[in-house]
């Protein structure tokens, strides 16, 4: 990222005179406008992803992930504090990015390369409602529609679902696990429990319910 951000003329680096295994950074004049303009929408962006929670659903929020991104007390305590909202309004988009990088890491560490989270829960959809029109997977799995349709043709072409026109409309597609399919959700089903048990294993029992009700509040399900 930093070398794509020096390439783009953003941030400059040099040296650390003082240790020269050191690199140190700062913004160009170009990065600081850009950080300048772009803000105002950062702004935006932040409020409507908070926007279904009230001020203390907010909070608490905040205070979750922190925890499931493995932050210091100290930290997630300054962002759940913050004054004014706002900086936690900022805070929210970083906090979720951090905890992204903890469930990716964990998902590599226990469930591997077979099949990514987003194909896991095409295959858990199938799994459960074998059969069923590739509009309604996608739904089911929180998955837009040009997502949808691109990860289909990859998982079809892997031989691990299998795809047919609907005989009574054939604008639409149905969908169902091939056997091979079948093998690798299961076999890929321990490490995912084991996925969901590590990410939330910072919070305690009432904090985890929590968690799941004020992400899913927060992302529109």
């Amino acid at each position: 990222m930093v070398g794509r951000l020096i390439r783009r003329g953003l941030v400059l680096r040099r040296r650390d005179p003082s240790d020269g295994r050191r690199k140190l950074l700062a913004l160009s004049p170009a990065g600081t406008q850009l950080v300048r303009d772009a803000t105002a929408g950062v702004v935006r962006v932040q409020r409507l992803l908070l926007e279904p929670l009230d001020d203390a659903e907010r909070q608490d929020l905040v205070t979750i992930l922190g925890r499931i991104g493995r932050l210091e007390s100290l930290a997630i305590a300054a962002l759940a504090d913050a004054r004014p909202l706002l900086d936690a309004q900022r805070a929210v988009g970083y906090l979720i990015r951090v905890a992204q990088q903890v469930h990716t890491r964990l998902w590599n560490e226990h469930v591997g390369a077979e099949l990514t989270a987003p194909q896991h829960a095409v295959l858990a959809v199938l799994d459960l409602e074998p059969g069923i029109d590739q509009r309604t997977v996608g739904e089911r799995a929180s998955l837009d529609k040009a997502t949808m349709a691109e990860m289909v043709s990859r998982l079809v072409r892997r031989g691990l679902l299998l795809r047919r026109r609907d005989p009574s409309d054939g604008r639409r597609n149905l969908l169902s696990l091939s056997p091979v399919g079948q093998e690798s959700l299961h076999r890929c089903t321990p490490g995912v429990r084991e996925v969901q048990r590590l990410l939330l294993e910072p919070l305690d029992e009432a904090d985890r319910g929590r968690a799941l009700e004020l992400l899913g509040k927060a992302a529109r399900l």
